[in-house]
């Protein structure tokens, strides 16, 4: 498992079934909070998430919470997880099928 140092936002080239996907993290800022953006989409132009994709996140530890995942139930343009993390906190990022050469990391933040 991998460690990164602090996320500002990046941006990951994915291969997954044969096709690429990007990775994208990005955060919102809302008056309260930072809103940190976790959104996949397929790299080809006007390209779709297929059937039975999946995003999910996980508090470091491996733990699952509230509204941690979102998963393609028809072709999508996109799929996405929006959470909002405190200054130094880390999370996990997975998706099925699994990208080829994925390794899991902590992200912090």
């Amino acid at each position: 498992m991998r460690s990164s140092s602090s996320v500002q936002g990046l941006s990951r080239q994915l291969t997954i079934a044969e096709n690429t996907y990007e990775l994208r993290i990005y955060p919102r800022q809302t008056p309260e909070d930072i809103i940190w953006r976790f959104e996949l989409r397929n790299s080809i132009s006007g390209g779709q998430i297929p059937v039975g994709f999946k995003l999910r996140l996980l508090t470091e530890d491996s733990q699952e919470f509230e509204n941690n995942e979102d998963i393609a139930t028809s072709l999508v343009d996109m799929l996405y997880v929006e959470v909002i993390l405190k200054p130094g906190e880390g999370v996990i990022w997975e998706i099925e099928p699994t990208p080829v050469d994925w390794e899991q990391e902590i992200l912090r933040f």
